[in-house]
């Protein structure tokens, strides 16, 4: 099987030994089909920097060719990284962490296709779970369809005061999400209650996962009219 190496490039000065480090050890461990991507600007004279869409587009082409994706340490905070992630989460493909790589016996990896997936598929729910990963991928294109940070936490399976933290990671990421209109249902009658509970606007809106306009808009929409004398 095939195995793509996926990792941050864009503004990491030591992305070509990381990788390179990072093939030695999988090769040592019995994994001999590799992709590297960060070779790929050898091939094609392109910079990771100014031609980051070009190399996109041909890295996804080929780990569409391959079977596995390994993660290199530091994948979370990558854009290509996580979209890469979303696409082979899609696919169902094998999902390997780097840091759980050992050396094989021999340099030969034994692979038993039905059990290698059925363990590689418990290993990836497991790790999963204690690392919360969330694809940035999907959280950009929800809230370009208009969801608030606690609607596309209630998406993600997560609860809702973890929409401050996940606003927080994202938006280091896509901070043009900061500004998206939100058009998808807000629980008003929440916002109304928090605030009939005297919490702050700030802090309402770290409970929402929204902007203190946003909350301020919410409340000043649900005030009725005063009666003319």
């Amino acid at each position: 099987m095939k195995y793509y190496i996926s990792g941050p490039i864009t503004g990491n000065a030591e992305y070509r030994k990381q990788f390179d480090e990072a093939e030695e050890a999988l090769r040592a461990a019995g994994f001999n089909d590799l992709v590297n991507p960060a070779r790929l600007e050898d091939v094609g004279r392109l910079d990771p920097e100014s031609d980051y869409e070009a190399i996109m587009a041909i890295d996804m082409i080929l780990l569409s060719r391959s079977g596995g994706l390994v993660q290199l340490v530091g994948w979370e905070g990558s854009r290509g990284a996580n979209r890469e992630y979303g696409y082979a989460i899609a696919r169902g493909m094998e999902i390997i962490d780097i840091r759980e790589v050992t050396p094989a016996k021999g340099g030969v990896r034994e692979e038993k296709p039905e059990q290698a997936s059925k363990e590689a598929m418990d290993a990836q729910k497991k790790a999963g779970r204690k690392r919360e990963r969330v694809n940035h991928e999907v959280v950009h294109e929800l809230r370009l369809e208009g969801h608030s940070w606690q609607a596309i936490c209630e998406k993600l399976g997560k609860k809702d005061n973890y929409a401050t933290a996940l606003r927080k990671h994202h938006l280091e990421l896509y901070p043009e999400d900061a500004e998206v209109t939100i058009t998808k249902p807000i629980d008003t009658g929440k916002i109304r209650a928090l605030r009939r509970a005297r919490w702050s606007i700030p802090k309402i809106a770290d409970e929402m996962g929204m902007s203190e306009e946003q909350i301020e808009k919410v409340l000043k929409s649900e005030e009725k009219p005063q009666k003319s004398s």
